[in-house]
């Protein structure tokens, strides 16, 4: 019975504790938008071993994360497209620039350890990033948006948490445990890699690589932490920032077929369990999560996506006794999160 009761009551505080420091740190999160003239989105695989925020030393908040099996994304697909089109929508009606970063990932510690998503083939995730790289640049190449869009081509290594940028014919590479923590030396990397780069978005994208250069300065984790999956939950739709990195699996709900993905995270989580990397007894944790900004309709919208998303889950991965399946709404002003005891 303790089990039953374990990982859901302790996912909910520590969401609690990150919607209390969110608040707190409004100002803080204020006063960086203030000198950023871009939105930063960061797409990339479902893996719990990604944490780009951190590696990039970003403030909570700052960046969009959308996360899928292998990072795999098209902009033609309809709930894509729409989430892609709205997210510059609302930036640009703001006034601010997109940037997306466009990630696939791999471990210098073999290829046993690199994406799954993606067969553990590092170049079929280079191949599928590039691929959506391109479409975003020819969807908004014409300049029709007031202010830029752009989007960038980025290798991470899981291991260290290392940056890799491509330039824009995928010829060249930097990486971040290379390059020298000096502002000249960055701004003339940026200037090199990408030549037509708008100045506000290269300006923006220069304390992105700095952070992420000064992680490479510290020392590094051997204990294994990031080398291997030790994923023990899958969350559904809305990502919940407050779980540690390597704890979950979080899965977008812009892809058609999302029950492929919601199946391969159960497989690697049921690896993780016996390969002891996890409790064996523990139950597998599903949460289907969507967000709102206003309350009202959009709130009571996103608590049926929520509930639809729960079916979606349990039709991907059955009704076995071992999984726990639970719905929530998160209010993005705020962060916090609304748990739903209804969604049957």
């Amino acid at each position: 019975m303790q089990q039953e009761l374990g990982l859901w009551p302790r996912v909910l505080q520590w969401c609690k504790e990150y919607s209390l420091l969110f608040a707190q740190r409004a100002d803080v999160r204020s006063e960086i938008l203030k000198r950023m003239c871009t939105n930063v989105a960061v797409v990339k695989c479902m893996d719990g071993r990604l944490l780009v925020a951190e590696a990039a030393g970003a403030e909570p908040g700052i960046l969009e994360v959308i996360r899928t099996a292998g990072g795999i994304f098209n902009l033609g697909w309809p709930a894509f497209g729409q989430y892609v089109a709205e997210y510059v929508r609302r930036s640009q009606e703001k006034g601010r620039g997109n940037l997306f970063l466009v990630t696939y990932h791999f471990s210098r510690s073999g290829e046993k350890f690199g994406c799954r998503g993606h067969g553990y083939d590092t170049d079929s995730g280079i191949a599928a990033a590039a691929k959506l790289v391109e479409q975003i640049r020819r969807v908004y190449r014409d300049g029709s948006c007031p202010f830029p869009v752009d989007a960038i081509l980025m290798g991470i290594e899981t291991d260290h948490q290392e940056f890799i940028f491509h330039d824009r014919d995928n010829r060249r590479t930097a990486r971040m445990s290379e390059t020298p923590d000096d502002l000249e030396s960055i701004r003339g990397l940026i200037e090199d890699l990408y030549p037509d780069m708008p100045v506000s978005i290269r300006w923006d994208l220069l304390p992105f690589m700095q952070g992420n250069i000064r992680r490479q300065g510290k020392a590094l984790d051997n204990s294994n932490t990031y080398r291997e999956h030790r994923e023990r939950v899958i969350v559904v739709g809305h990502a919940l920032a407050a779980m540690p990195g390597n704890f979950a699996i979080v899965i977008s709900d812009h892809e058609p077929k999302i029950g492929r993905s919601v199946r391969i995270a159960a497989d690697i989580i049921k690896g993780n369990r016996a390969a002891g990397r996890i409790p064996e007894d523990e139950r597998l944790l599903v949460i289907a999560s969507a967000a709102f900004w206003e309350e009202g309709a959009p709130r009571f919208l996103a608590e049926e996506r929520a509930r639809t998303l729960a079916s979606f889950c349990r039709e991907a991965i059955g009704e076995l006794e071992q999984v726990e399946y639970r719905a929530c709404v998160i209010r993005r002003s705020d962060r916090r999160v609304l748990p739903l005891e209804d969604f049957v």
